[in-house]
């Protein structure tokens, strides 16, 4: 079986090696020279780290469209400032990754972006090669904002310059977190762009959500992989469009990522005895007409609450997003503070609710389990009455048996 969890090189022992020889793909920085080696069929992914090499600074959506430097421009200026002759030189490069984890929280620089990426795509296949754009940080753009539809003119370069999505995905196993490219896909469909290819290009936990580096998280490798990896696994293997998705890192060439550099650590023993317990992928059966079904009996209206199980942590928790959305007078003031408790919400791996759903509701072990300072609007929480904290339950116990 070909696993979706890939490596993310950056140097060191021969794990990357071993490991795709199971994986889609394999994300390279800094030691590009390695994609080289790799074999037919696995896709591979570079990027070079722009600090310092645009003018003396690293690449800053954000400013650049305060400065109203035109995007076509820039794409320009990006490819021959910071890739050079890299391209070049490193053949087995299949993906150019752009721009790394812009933090973008307005129209404005987020269409300047957009254009930017779409101009980057074209210049990177009159290259030969397939531009990576996006590369979102875990959790962006924000939700709330609604900045997708902003977001059109990159999705246009996906299929007329053969460009791939890209963004990272740490830690909680939610859409709002390490699943948060269902959350996309949901859109970018609405939007007209369904099932674009997407590679998660960072994954694996992080200091985010409720999770840290898994040096810190985890006792050792066995227990990152059988508590988390071979979930995050097995849920990649149920999104056709998405191709892969690099565990951030095999190797380091920079001290500040020893915690999450699983190269030794035994982690890929893990990953191949995984992909070699599985079997192969079938292709699909040929479809089989079948009869014209009689008409269902006519029945009477379910009085019940819902109509369909809940398939996902994302429906639940989108579900439950929009109901504090849709209903003010049961919310009220509370329903920012309350949306982002559920975002940094321990979803628990074999049900649908999360683990700590009465805790939530609860100021004390809010005021202990959470960063209260940093999200003060989380304070609001603490003026909820008994009635209002037994409405917020049964709406959310609504969806479960």
């Amino acid at each position: 079986m070909t696993l979706k969890l890939s490596p993310h090189h950056m140097g060191g022992n021969k794990d990357t090696e071993r490991w795709w020889t199971v994986s889609t793909c394999a994300k390279f920085v800094g030691d590009l020279g390695l994609s080289s080696l790799a074999p037919p069929g696995v896709l591979t992914i570079g990027r070079v780290v722009d600090d310092g090499l645009l003018w003396g600074q690293g690449f800053d959506a954000n400013r650049y469209y305060a400065d109203g430097a035109d995007p076509a421009l820039l794409a320009a200026s990006y490819v021959t400032l910071v890739w050079g002759d890299k391209i070049k030189l490193n053949p087995g490069l299949q993906v150019i990754e752009g721009p790394n984890e812009q933090i973008i929280t307005a129209s404005g620089p987020m269409e300047w972006y957009a254009k930017f990426s779409r101009e980057f795509a074209r210049i990177i296949q009159g290259l030969g090669r397939r531009a990576g754009i996006g590369s979102w940080s875990t959790g962006h753009p924000l939700r709330e904002l609604g900045l997708w539809p902003f977001w059109a003119p990159a999705l246009d370069a996906v299929i007329p310059y053969n460009a791939i999505l890209t963004r990272h995905s740490y830690s909680d196993l939610n859409a709002f977190h390490a699943l948060r490219h269902r959350y996309d896909n949901e859109i970018f469909t609405a939007m007209g762009y369904p099932d674009s290819p997407v590679v998660i290009t960072e994954c694996g936990t992080d200091a985010s959500g409720t999770m840290l580096p898994w040096r810190k998280n985890f006792v050792d490798a066995a227990q990152y992989w059988n508590t988390y990896l071979v979930y995050l696994e097995n849920e990649f293997q149920l999104d056709p469009y998405l191709v892969g998705a690099t565990l951030f890192t095999v190797g380091r060439n920079d001290e500040r990522w020893k915690d999450h550099d699983v190269a030794g650590s035994g982690l890929v023993d893990f990953v191949l005895a995984h992909a070699q317990a599985q079997p192969p992928a079938l292709p699909p059966p040929e479809p089989v007409p079948e009869p014209t079904p009689e008409p269902p009996p006519v029945e009477p209206p379910s009085t019940t609450v819902h109509t369909l199980k809940p398939h996902s942590n994302f429906y639940v928790a989108s579900l439950f997003q929009e109901t504090v959305k849709n209903n003010p007078a049961v919310f009220g003031s509370h329903a920012h503070a309350y949306l982002q408790v559920m975002e940094r919400c321990t979803w628990t791996t074999d049900d649908f609710r999360p683990a700590s759903l009465l805790s939530i509701l609860d100021w004390n072990v809010i005021n202990r389990e959470y960063d209260v300072e940093a999200y003060p609007t989380l304070e609001s929480l603490a003026t909820l009455t008994d009635d209002e904290r037994q409405l917020l339950i049964a709406q959310f116990e609504a969806w479960h048996w």
